[in-house]
């Protein structure tokens, strides 16, 4: 019942799935539940349904599952449509990549929250919080699939190549991209990467037994289109080979009827799917048969292991990991330990699969002790290192392992994600066995090197250790951060929070860690700590201004936690202490403090109900020096509050200098003195501003009085004429419809040309709000216009860059393109099939035409010229727009789009 995507077998014979961003419970079939997962992960089980457990959680989409020849597991994650990248990722057991379903509903102080402000999504960083696991490479925009070479397919060039579905809504700019992940110390890089077949709107791709690739295609547009297509790719040269037909005859056949000698000839198969098939056969009988029968399969097993192929080597440790899952030495009279007793894992020192698929086997036995693979973490090589660290995260590692680890952690291993990740979860398999093995661990947070400490706290924090509020009084800003992070976010260290909120008193080295101080504050009830930080001149405005933000929810904090965004329960509660501790530094915040300070203020002391303040807000709403923002907000304070000179105060405010304090004013006005407003309202109307017109419309709309609607009709008949401004014209018609004056409305609309579909729209060609508009280009989640479009700097490619489009084209081009998506292809994105009379069909980026030829450039990126009198048909492809996307669109937000598209400038 959840968001499903792939579905695999590993090599060590579970079956891997992963669950998408939306959150959820994981229970076993019985009902109990395991976890409550609020994020997207990868969870494995046995081919029964069995043992049930979460592998990686902290993805936000993951797709399509995919293994090396390593043995090494990957995804593909989708981004959240709010300026983030799509992510190449490796999962790790334990593994957290960040991500919070919570994320995708922060719009407030930035779109998905820290997320996107401390670069969660972007590869490994300094400064990147430590207790996630980067992912590799920010690759592709829309990844729907992912698959990786078993080894025949294709061919000798295609060999160790992953391939990643790349869907765009678009022909024009979707496809299959292709790369091979290259080692790179403990883990990968991407490397060789290229489109390997683009031009059409690919879903999946996945790799048949005959060694071609098999590719899923929506053909048009994000919506269902009611039609679809099965591609397959093949190699003509891979046609006749002999191998080819073998893997797929084997594959057919199977692996169960077969003798273990023979089983054994298909280790090292070229096929890894032949070779997991003989390797799953020959551990299923190493379990279930009878003494004699298991030995039999052992003795192969140990012949392969000496004198077998590498690839053979390496499936003969996986069949040996998986028997030592299950295996009960009282079952046989023979010792499986003693059988293992030549092996070293220490033996080569190089990156190779047989070494590192032996030490997963042999950590796949708990009972496995730790000197076993202790050795490895001094080897030369980062990724053996690695793999003994997950071993003993495995297996029953005990205290004695803390100085290997300790030593590990303090050279420059410590610093590198992946390693420290292998160490923080040896240490918090060791911290949790039991009390006497947290105490002798306990030691270690004390350590001098600030690498030891970091992963002490991270290996607490996976622990529900409480004593991580030790690490608050660090020496090292990153290791206050990150305890900063845990308590602030991590259910369990409630109780940690009062010490994390006391923070507000003291130096604090960074705006990541400010926001958690306030979450605390919020989250244990410490308005006085949210003061001290608005007032904090040490501090950065954001940062005071969300303080102050969080004391005007004081009484009705929101549902949503501060930092990741998730549920929680909460309830109302009294203002009484955040009123107390606001309203003696009130003048202070209102006369000295930065400019977003003072409107964040007004904004506080109103929702607070400060009766006590309303002397300061009047007298900021009287200053004329005061940046016209924090005078509006104190205007509007003063509403909330109900103050008995409201209307004197907005009264003297009409006659303001700045235009946004008296369209505010007037605005109030007409709520106090309806009569003396529409007055007013029509001196605006007739010589005001354009913004004050505007303001005065929609103030006119929201008044229910005879006078404003004989107002409002004037200006009806004024339109009919054709004289009003055209910034202004849908504002009127918006507050006329407001009033039900439908009559004159419907006069005004039927005059439109019947032959214009933009006719209904034109009203919102000018006169928008930039700011407003940039607010919901980049925030609002209906319409996703940075998941597909690049302007200032951030967004997808799917789309063209925005960025100065009205040095290309004029206003009515944005609007069009906004209100009839297919109407006008940006240059550089139609696309077009071309139906040849000898019975070919082409499909490209038109690169222009004329009355002799069409030139077309394939997704091979060949250009091709087809002349005219060859055409038998041809059709023009869709934009990768959603055509309906102005349904969610009022049209004043449509306005403020086109308005800020039109303001953008290309640098």
């Amino acid at each position: 019942g959840h968001d499903l995507h792939g579905l695999i077998f590993g090599p060590d014979g579970k079956l891997y799935f992963s669950i998408g961003d939306r959150g959820f419970n994981l229970k076993t079939w019985d009902g109990k539940t395991l976890a409550v997962i609020d994020t997207g992960s990868v969870l494995r089980c046995e081919p029964d349904g069995t043992n049930l457990e979460v592998v990686a959680t902290g993805l936000r989409n993951p797709q399509e599952l995919a293994f090396n020849e390593a043995g090494d597991l990957f995804s593909v994650d989708n981004n959240s449509d709010g300026g983030d990248k799509a992510r190449f990722v490796q999962i790790l057991e334990g593994g957290d990549s960040g991500w919070r379903i919570g994320y995708q509903f922060i719009e407030e102080p930035n779109s998905r929250g820290i997320w996107n402000s401390e670069k969660m999504w972007h590869p490994a960083w300094d400064g990147q919080a430590a207790y996630i696991l980067p992912p590799l490479a920010n690759f592709t925009d829309g990844p729907s699939g992912l698959a990786y070479n078993p080894g025949t397919a294709l061919n000798e060039s295609q060999k160790d190549r992953f391939y990643i579905s790349d869907f765009r809504g678009a022909s024009s700019s979707s496809g299959i991209r292709s790369f091979r992940a290259r080692p790179k110390g403990a883990t990968y890089e991407l490397a060789d990467a290229d489109q390997f077949l683009w031009g059409f709107e690919v879903t999946d791709c996945d790799f048949g037994p005959d060694g071609s690739l098999y590719a899923t295609d929506w053909v048009e547009g994000w919506n269902k289109t009611g039609k679809g297509r099965i591609w397959k790719v093949s190699a003509p040269e891979m046609d006749e080979n002999p191998l080819v037909a073998e893997t797929r005859k084997l594959i057919a056949e199977g692996a169960e009827g077969r003798t273990n000698e023979a089983l054994a000839g298909l280790l090292g198969h070229a096929d890894m799917r032949v070779r997991q098939a003989a390797q799953f056969e020959l551990s299923r009988r190493a379990v279930s048969a009878d003494e004699n029968e298991a030995k039999a399969v052992f003795l192969v097993l140990g012949e392969v292991a000496n004198k077998g192929s590498d690839r053979a080597k390496v499936h003969t440790w996986r069949a040996i990991g998986q028997v030592l899952k299950t295996y009960n030495e009282g079952r046989f009279n023979f010792s499986l330990p003693a059988m293992l007793k030549d092996t070293d894992v220490t033996a080569s020192e190089d990156h190779g699969v047989v070494r590192i698929n032996m030490v997963r086997a042999l950590s796949q036995s708990k009972a496995m002790p730790d000197r076993v693979f202790l050795p490895l973490l001094d080897s030369k090589s980062p990724r053996l290192r690695m793999e003994g660290l997950m071993a003993l995260a495995r297996t029953n590692a005990t205290p004695k392992a803390a100085p290997a680890i300790t030593k590990l952690l303090a050279s420059s291993d410590g610093r590198d994600p992946y390693l420290r990740h292998g160490a923080v979860m040896a240490l918090t398999r060791i911290w949790t066995a039991s009390p006497a093995n947290a105490e002798a661990l306990r030691p270690m947070a004390d350590h001098a090197s600030p690498n030891v400490r970091m992963g002490v706290l991270l290996a607490m924090r996976r622990a529900g250790e409480a004593g991580i509020s030790r690490f608050l009084e660090d020496t090292d800003p990153a290791i206050v951060l990150e305890a900063a992070r845990a308590i602030a976010e991590v259910p369990g260290f409630e109780g940690q929070l009062p010490k994390l909120a006391s923070l507000a008193t003291k130096p604090i080295a960074s705006d990541s860690l400010a926001r958690r101080v306030l979450a605390a504050c919020e989250m244990t009830g410490d308005a006085r700590g949210l003061v001290l930080i608005a007032t904090r001149n040490d501090m950065t405005e954001a940062v005071r201004v969300e303080a102050l933000n969080l004391l005007a929810d004081w009484t009705s904090p929101s549902p949503r936690h501060p930092i990741s965004g998730l549920a929680r329960k909460v309830g109302d509660r009294p203002s009484d202490s955040a009123v107390a501790a606001l309203l003696p530094v009130l003048p202070q915040l209102v006369t000295t403090a930065p400019e977003g300070v003072r409107k964040a203020t007004a904004r506080a002391a109103g929702k607070l109900g400060l009766k006590d303040a309303a002397p300061t807000l009047r007298t900021l709403v009287a200053d004329t020096t005061r940046p016209a923002d924090s005078r509006v907000e104190a205007l509007r304070a003063l509403v909330a509050l109900q103050d008995d000179n409201l209307d004197a105060v907005a009264r003297g405010a009409i006659r303001d200098a700045d235009p946004g304090v008296r369209v505010e004013a007037v605005r109030v006005v007409a709520m106090t003195n309806p009569e003396a407003a529409v007055d007013t309202l029509r001196e605006v109307l007739e010589s005001g501003p354009i913004r004050e017109r505007q303001g005065s419309f929609a103030t006119l709309g929201e008044m229910a009085n005879p006078k404003a609607d004989a107002l409002l009709n004037d200006w009806l008949d004024r339109l009919a004429s054709g004289n009003v401004p055209a910034e202004v014209r849908l504002d009127l018609t918006e507050a006329a419809a407001h009033r039900g004056l439908k009559e004159k409305l419907a006069r005004y609309e039927a005059s439109a040309s019947k032959d214009d579909p933009l006719a209904s729209y034109r009203d919102a060609l000018v006169g928008g709000d930039a700011a407003r508009g940039r607010r919901i280009f980049r925030e609002k989640a209906e319409v996703q216009c940075l998941r597909c479009h690049k302007v200032e700097g951030d967004g997808g490619e799917v789309g063209p860059e925005l960025t100065g489009i009205l040095t290309k084209k004029d206003r009515g081009y944005i609007l069009e393109s906004i209100v009839l998506p297919n109407k006008q292809i940006a240059e550089g994105f139609e696309t077009q099939l071309v139906a040849k009379t000898d019975g070919q069909v082409i499909a490209g980026i038109v690169k222009g035409e004329n009355d002799k030829e069409v030139r077309l450039m394939t997704a091979e990126g060949k250009l091709v010229v087809i002349p005219r009198a060859e055409i038998e048909d041809k059709a023009r492809g869709n934009t990768a727009m959603p055509e309906d996307i102005i349904k969610n669109l009022s049209r004043t937000e449509l306005r403020d789009v086109v308005e800020f598209l039109a303001s953008t400038r290309a640098k």
